[in-house]
């Protein structure tokens, strides 16, 4: 699905990085969070997420069980709603996984790209005075999510 805009935003003069331009298409006013909560009320059964690479494959039910760990365990490792999380690494499950994991704990997700050097991603983490940094070292899904 694309996203339909009636009109370009007019030369902005930004400050942040957020631009408003005008659609006919509403807002949904919720959160990553709960927008995953009501999908998963609508088609718990569907399959939401396929990492082919990896052989893993879960439903909208099973995903948000395992967002709900891992979103409860960053906070049980004392990040607050707020705080930045660099999360460096390849396209995988566990990716997927943090990115809606930090958005259901209201973490700020500082995506890290993994082709940077040494010097480039201490210069990224400086710039957003990350607090924590996280580095998928293996593929085990396991070890992420329990509790």
């Amino acid at each position: 699905r694309s996203i339909h805009v009636d009109s370009p935003p007019s030369v902005p003069s930004l400050t942040t990085s957020y631009v408003h331009g005008t659609s006919s298409v509403s807002l949904l006013y919720q959160t990553v969070g709960q927008r995953l909560d009501s999908t998963v009320q609508r088609w718990p059964e569907r399959e939401a997420v396929v990492c082919v690479q990896d052989g893993i494959r879960r439903t909208f039910s099973q995903f948000q069980q395992d967002v709900d760990k891992a979103a409860a365990g960053l906070l049980a490792l004392g990040l607050r709603p707020g705080d930045r999380l660099g999360v460096w690494g390849p396209n995988m499950y566990e990716w997927i996984l943090f990115q809606f994991a930090t958005a259901k704990a209201g973490i700020i997700l500082v995506s890290l790209n993994t082709a940077y050097q040494a010097n480039e991603v201490e210069f990224a983490l400086k710039k957003v005075q990350n607090a924590t940094d996280v580095a998928f070292k293996s593929h085990s899904l396991t070890s992420l999510t329990q509790s």
